[in-house]
């Protein structure tokens, strides 16, 4: 067996949502098995949270730099300072160059296509590069890819190799030959076995929400249902949104509509919640509204828990949901959503049959299938 392959990672920010929980993931997996060098973490407003704290916990090393998107935009103010974004990133990689150009290096990984700084530092060093996409950009988070996705694939294609976190990922990615398909692992075999399931339905159903709060996560869609099934059931439903706030303004919209139906001693907002146990003893069905979700991470936290989901019939929702079976899809339909929701809360052995079986497909999605995949392909010569 050869010397452990050496690596350098570098991630688009540093909070701790979805695409950093499954780098950290990755790395606690790894960091017995490979050289984990240091990991690039871009600065943020305040470099004693996010995934500094959890890096330092495990003891790998990581540095905080000026790493800046330069590639994608979000509006017109956010193109127009593509080229400063691009100066501003020079010292950084400058810095990075002449601490990595005589080092041993094996791969540079990069965490998102949102990343655009390893691929750089790749080319510039000569080093092998993995991107790992995560994302969609403008279908889940209305970014804008400089020169649209026939450049972004093009400049994709720089890499050596590329994960994809799912089969509509790598469609849209569209360079097979250089990808693999590895979804991302949420729980240890061991944790999942520990994990309770919800049993049956209780008198006052929550539903929730978890993730950032935005227009791609579509919170609005979660609100409208509540406002019908107040009026159809005799038992009460509140609705939990758990996560961060990625749009303010989109959060101000959510919240007045919230008033205007009169739904505030409905609805709690809980902010970013760390503890998935808190989050998920506290929902009794999730929803999935978004219409482009590239995976859906909470979608398999949630069946792991035996939460029964229900997801827009679209993407990766509908990769990880097998209709009627481990949970339940719906269409681009307030009615559609609306059907499903109800006829899942009245039939109480339907939830309970539907409980049993999303436990039983979390399991696909164990860390030890996620890390051992990526180790393997890290591993080849």
């Amino acid at each position: 067996m050869g010397k452990p392959k050496s690596i350098y990672f570098f991630t688009h920010y540093s909070s701790m949502n979805g695409a950093n929980q499954s780098l950290l993931t990755l790395i606690k997996y790894l960091k017995d098995k490979v050289e984990i060098k240091k990991v690039f973490v871009p600065l943020n407003k305040d470099n004693n949270e996010g995934i500094q704290v959890e890096l330092k916990k495990i003891g790998i090393p990581f540095e905080t730099l000026n790493l800046r998107p330069f590639l994608y935009f979000s509006g017109f103010k956010s193109f127009l300072a593509v080229p400063l974004k691009f100066v501003m990133n020079i010292p950084s990689w400058i810095k990075i160059y002449k601490e990595l150009k005589t080092k041993d290096i094996d791969w540079i990984y990069s965490n998102s296509s949102v990343e655009n700084s390893g691929i750089v530092i790749a080319k510039l060093l000569g080093v092998k590069h993995i991107w790992h996409i995560r994302e969609f950009g403008f279908k889940d988070y209305h970014y804008y890819f400089v020169g649209g996705d026939t450049l972004k694939r093009k400049v994709i294609d720089q890499s050596n190799r590329i994960i994809a976190i799912s089969k509509a990922i790598s469609e849209y990615v569209n360079l097979p030959e250089k990808t693999t398909l590895i979804h991302n692992g949420i729980f240890y075999e061991k944790e999942l076995v520990s994990l309770k399931g919800k049993g049956s339905l209780p008198t006052k159903i929550n539903l929730g929400m978890v993730g950032i709060i935005g227009v791609a996560k579509n919170q609005k869609r979660a609100v409208a249902l509540l406002k019908n099934l107040k009026h159809q059931l005799s038992q009460q439903v509140i609705l939990n949104f758990y996560g961060g706030v990625a749009e303010n303004e989109y959060l101000e919209e959510l919240k007045n509509e919230v008033n205007d139906l009169g739904l505030n001693d409905l609805v709690k907002f809980h902010g970013f919640v760390n503890d998935k146990n808190e989050i998920y003893r506290n929902i009794d069905i999730l929803l999935m509204c978004s219409s482009n979700e590239a995976f859906g991470r909470v979608t398999v936290e949630a069946m792991a828990y035996g939460i029964p989901v229900i997801g827009y019939d679209n993407a990766g929702t509908s990769e990880l949901i097998s209709d009627g079976v481990n949970s339940l899809l719906y269409d681009d339909d307030i009615k559609s959503l609306e059907d499903v929701a109800f006829g899942l809360i009245q039939n109480h052995f339907y939830y309970e049959k539907i409980s049993r079986s999303a436990r039983e497909s979390a399991s696909l999605y164990s860390v030890e299938e996620y890390g051992g995949s990526i180790f393997d392909l890290i591993s080849e010569n």
